[in-house]
């Protein structure tokens, strides 16, 4: 902090107003407002299509980053994991192209697994096939 001197006139970095209107927009790494500045007024813009009754959402990063880099700075500038449709669709693409296929047929045998012991209707010959889908998983 500056001197006492000057503290009157000091200013934080990256300040540049109270607009409480604007506080209540949430985020989206696929906003469909763009916020700019003139003279200290905030100026909100559709960036797309916005239907009565839609949130309206912008990005608090450039959205243009990767999905890991935004990732990472929305976590430690805002203090949350972004779980809007783009991050959630990129997330699942992202665990599909790291995770080996073996790990990937064991994930799909285990969800097929839980699906089955909840449907009453399925034959327990069924329900042991999955089983041994299930015991082939924890093997692995």
């Amino acid at each position: 902090m500056p001197s006492s001197e000057s503290t009157s006139s000091y200013t934080p970095p990256h300040i540049l107003g109270i607009f409480p209107l604007a506080a209540m927009l949430n985020h989206s790494c696929s906003p469909n407002a763009v916020r700019s500045y003139a003279n200290g007024i905030m100026i909100v813009h559709s960036a797309s299509p916005i239907s009565a009754g839609s949130e309206v959402s912008w990005s608090y990063i450039p959205p243009t980053q990767v999905f890991a880099e935004r990732r990472r700075a929305l976590k430690r500038k805002h203090g949350f994991v972004c779980k809007c449709d783009r991050c959630t669709l990129e997330a699942k693409e992202l665990r599909k192209d790291i995770l080996p296929s073996n790990i990937q047929s064991a994930l799909f045998d285990v969800q097929q697994w839980n699906e089955g012991m909840m449907d009453v209707a399925i034959n327990d010959a069924t329900k042991l096939q999955l089983c041994a889908a299930f015991v082939r998983l924890e093997e692995t």
